[in-house]
């Protein structure tokens, strides 16, 4: 079950892969946010610690994203499950974000996100499927 997925759950009955959201609106930096709060122009380091945080805290979530989705991705982010973390993958189609999601280990998602962070696109997106969520 997607971060997103999680917060809709009780807004829907049925389960369904075709979710669509709004899209991140423009923004001048790349973004690092958790429960704590957001910094834009962030560090490699910064995301280290927001990611470390979330390893650590089955609480805590961390979204990375950037001004433009240069290849389609706008935003990286990803939370504790019980299978290990759930790393979600905003991509932005005409008017709408769609997530695909998929469930890695924290060194696997430490490289999606570091990926991320320095090329602003995820190369390999094998292994990601639509959210499903409860309609």
């Amino acid at each position: 079950m997607g971060l997103f997925s999680k917060l809709f759950k009780k807004l829907f009955k049925k389960t369904t892969a075709d979710v669509k959201f709004e899209k991140v609106a423009p923004q001048n930096a790349i973004k690092l946010e958790n429960q704590n709060g957001a910094i834009e122009n962030c560090s490699s380091l910064d995301m280290e610690e927001y990611l470390q945080m979330m390893f650590d805290d089955g609480e805590q979530f961390i979204t990375l994203s950037v001004p433009s989705a240069r290849y389609g991705i706008r935003f990286v982010q990803a939370c504790r499950v019980d299978k290990g973390i759930d790393v979600e993958l905003g991509l932005e189609e005409d008017d709408h974000t769609k997530l695909i999601c998929k469930i890695c280990s924290e060194e696997e998602c430490r490289e999606i996100f570091h990926e991320f962070f320095h090329t602003a696109n995820v190369c390999d997106r094998k292994g990601y499927e639509p959210i499903q969520i409860e309609k």
